[in-house]
């Protein structure tokens, strides 16, 4: 196994050890993985009042509610995992948090009148009712609003994997519609064309790993909804991926294409246990993961009043998605269905 030779300084100054190709690869078993994984929900369970729409009147970032909606998927795949008791009883209690979030102040009420926002909602109340978090008359909400045409479902202008998006997050709800099936939307979607590496965007390799999650119940069910060749082609998509963002130092897009993989059917490699350690090695004292756009130089620049809000904007989402991946790699595999597990 020959790792990248081009790496950017992002990579380098988290594998100060690292002497180039010819490095032996990593064994099997990545030592601190369970640490790291305790640090991270730690930080997210800290940071909860953060990801509050409504709470202190800061500015959050993305559109109203899009840090919560990010926290409340990673914590609803989370809870379908066989984690130790400790690890569930803080995702638990994390969506708690949420959920008191979502259903606080007139949040919930902007978020049903605003078509732009629709979407937002239909995750939120998908995520929250699977985790019992919700009544059912929440999904009667969703449901009149999808019957009225509120939603705006058959609007030509929606890209494929934001159909498939949507299709994905309304059967979860358990909503009725008339959506196209998911070979359709796939067929039409990124993924249907060749992947040249020399030229896909971040939007791009974004689009691949959410497709696989849509048609993996975020990787918690293996993916067999597609044919030999499209599987063959998605698995090639995303190691051509892994392979280009870990030579960038993407940790965000890495622990992304990382959960793909086993969902996908993929052996684990040593270039896999080499992003893992990555990701170890990158992770902050307090449990954050940095984001793509998190500069230490800037970070330390800012007034000490401005650095939390600074570091939870860009290291909130890549610490949710490396909290998954490493509780996939370390409780979520061999199981046919996660979601047995739902009553817990």
């Amino acid at each position: 196994m020959s790792y990248p030779v081009a790496l950017s300084p992002r990579v380098r100054a988290v594998l100060p050890g690292w002497h180039g190709p010819q490095a032996p690869a990593p064994t099997h078993q990545v030592p601190g993985a369970g640490d790291a994984l305790e640090r991270a929900l730690g930080w997210v369970e800290g940071a909860l009042p953060r990801f509050d729409p409504a709470a202190d009147g800061r500015a959050r970032p993305g559109p109203p509610g899009s840090a919560l909606l990010e926290l409340v998927v990673v914590l609803r795949q989370l809870y379908h995992q066989d984690l130790p008791a400790p690890l569930a009883a803080r995702v638990g209690r994390c969506l708690d948090g949420a959920a008191e979030a979502f259903l606080r102040g007139g949040f919930r009420h902007r978020m049903l009148r605003a078509t732009p926002y629709f979407q937002y909602y239909a995750w939120l109340v998908a995520c929250l009712l699977d985790t019992g978090r919700l009544p059912a008359a929440e999904r009667d909400a969703l449901q009149h609003l999808v019957d009225r045409g509120h939603a705006d479902l058959h609007n030509p202008t929606h890209p494929p994997h934001g159909v498939l998006e949507l299709r994905y997050v309304l059967d979860l709800a358990g909503v009725t519609h008339r959506l196209p099936d998911h070979r359709t939307l796939y067929e039409a979607d990124v993924l249907a064309a060749p992947l040249d590496p020399l030229y896909v965007t971040e939007v791009e390799a974004y689009a691949v790993t959410h497709v696989v999650y849509y048609l993996s119940d975020m990787g918690l069910i293996p993916l067999h909804s597609l044919d030999e060749a499209q599987h063959a082609d998605c698995v090639h998509a995303v190691d051509t991926l892994l392979d280009l963002y870990l030579c960038f130092g993407n940790w965000d897009l890495i622990a992304e294409l990382l959960l793909c993989r086993p969902t996908l059917g993929a052996e684990h490699t040593p270039r896999d246990q080499y992003a893992l350690e990555c990701l170890l090695l990158a992770q902050h004292a307090d449990g954050s993961m940095p984001g793509p756009h998190f500069d230490p130089r800037m970070h330390e620049a800012l007034p000490a009043e401005r650095r939390a809000d600074y570091a939870f904007a860009r290291s909130y989402h890549t610490t949710l998605v490396v909290a998954m991946t490493l509780a996939d790699r370390l409780y979520g595999q061999g199981r046919p269905d996660a979601r047995n597990g739902a009553a817990r």
